[in-house]
């Protein structure tokens, strides 16, 4: 006679959340990419549900419902509320994104929303930059006009590469990198001590030509003096949040970024040879 009282084994490896995420960073690129949020979801689903609704029920019992300060919105249950809080496919793909940059990231609706938010939250009376993208300089624009921006060239950009970072240090300034043309695993301007690193991910980052969105990625020092918690509620107010469909179509996109990355570089060697 059949039976549900199996004997249970022992000696098994049972992979926890805890247990992947102390190993993750031990991992290569790519296979972060794809285990990043093994455990976001309470379903068995290997590639992860679109969900486009913008209303999420509050628990329905009193005693479960938690101050929303207080919400994990990556744990299932999925506490979240309204999407420019959080919502699950942004939230996942940023769990993605936290796990190949190493540090904390803020995802938003597009590569210059994203540079628009770095600008409200240092709110700098001056800003050096290179020519750069034009829409970049447009954003500048419109800010000039609400604080008088004052916008600086800065010319010589290999005298840069070389001394940005510690003058920077010197005088209080804050460093922000666009990385757009140079995503992970191709380069990580965090390591030679930029305060914040742009992207817009529409581009290599998306790469499939379908999606708009950029992020801010944040040094761990700045995280510590509440960088990305201030992005958050400044995203909030601001409505700059990326869209579940971005999302989702953002966890695909990431699940083969080192190949892609891989083979575009390899490309342009023979391009250019």
């Amino acid at each position: 006679m059949a039976s549900n009282n199996a004997p249970k084994k022992t000696g098994n490896f049972v992979l926890t959340a805890e247990a992947l995420n102390e190993a993750l960073p031990k991992f290569h690129f790519g296979t972060q990419a794809v285990h990043a949020d093994d455990f976001v979801s309470s379903h068995r689903a290997i590639a992860p549900a679109m969900h486009p609704a913008v209303n999420h029920r509050y628990a329905r019992d009193p005693d479960d419902l938690v101050e929303m300060e207080k919400d994990d919105p990556n744990a299932p249950p999925d506490p979240h509320v309204y999407p420019r809080y959080t919502a699950p496919n942004p939230s996942r793909s940023e769990i993605v994104l936290k796990t190949l940059f190493g540090t904390s990231v803020v995802s938003y609706s597009s590569g210059l929303s994203a540079f628009h938010a770095m600008l409200v939250l240092v709110n700098p009376e001056e800003i050096f930059l290179t020519e750069g993208y034009h829409g970049v300089h447009g954003v500048i624009d419109v800010i000039s006009k609400l604080n008088g921006l004052k916008r600086l060239s800065l010319d010589n950009i290999d005298e840069m590469a070389q001394a940005t970072c510690s003058t920077a240090r010197a005088v209080g300034a804050i460093l922000t990198v666009d990385s757009t043309f140079g995503p992970p695993p191709l380069q990580d301007p965090l390591q030679f001590g930029a305060d914040m690193v742009m992207h817009s991910g529409t581009k290599y980052i998306g790469g499939h030509s379908d999606m708009l969105c950029g992020m801010v990625a944040i040094h761990p020092d700045r995280v510590r003096e509440g960088y990305e918690e201030a992005l958050r509620e400044e995203r909030l107010v601001l409505g700059s949040a990326m869209g579940s469909l971005e999302g989702w179509l953002g966890i695909r996109s990431l699940r083969t970024l080192h190949l892609r990355g891989r083979r575009q570089a390899k490309t342009t060697e023979c391009l250019v040879a």
